[in-house]
């Protein structure tokens, strides 16, 4: 919901602690990884993409976002920052 509508900093608070609640989940890291992209912290982009991919199963339902985790970390880690 914050995502779609952009409340990016709003999404960052509420995914750090669901983070912090269940570690395991890795769709919490995906996404987190799509709000720091979106706020220009490629770095943290890529840990958390980094951390989804190790979590996420490796099924059709998963393969979308594990493409596009995967093309984010190469494009935001060529970009720095």
């Amino acid at each position: 919901m914050y995502i779609a509508t952009k409340k990016y900093d709003d999404a960052e608070m509420l995914l750090t602690t669901a983070v912090r609640r269940d570690g395991k989940a890795a769709a919490n890291y995906y996404q987190l990884g799509v709000v720091y992209a979106a706020k220009k912290k490629n770095r943290q982009a890529v840990e958390n993409y980094k951390k989804y991919l190790e979590l996420a199963p490796k099924t059709e339902a998963e393969k979308d976002d594990r493409a596009h985790a995967k093309e984010q970390i190469g494009e935001l880690g060529r970009k720095g920052g």
